[in-house]
C-alpha cells in the first residue's frame, strides 16, 4: 500500500479500502480492487493531518464509515 510504511492498518467495513497512519502520523486511506484472485491496491488519500482532533481519537475509536 505504501512504500513510507505506516501503522494500525484497518480495513473499511467493506473491505474495498485500508485505512492506516503514515509516519507523520497522516491518517491515509487506500483503495483496494479485487478481480479473481488478484488484489490491487489503488493510489493513498490522506485523509487528515497529525495533531488534528480526528487523529488524536483514532488509537483504537474507529468510526462506521461506511454508506
Amino acid at each position: 500500500m505504501s512504500t513510507a510504511g505506516g501503522v494500525f492498518p484497518r480495513w473499511r467495513r467493506d473491505g474495498r479500502e485500508l485505512h492506516y497512519l503514515v509516519p507523520n502520523g497522516t491518517m491515509t486511506a487506500a483503495p483496494i480492487t479485487v478481480t479473481g484472485t488478484t488484489i490491487a491496491p489503488g493510489t493513498p488519500v490522506a485523509l487528515f493531518p497529525r495533531g488534528s482532533p480526528a487523529a488524536a481519537r483514532t488509537r483504537g475509536a474507529w468510526a462506521d464509515n461506511t454508506t
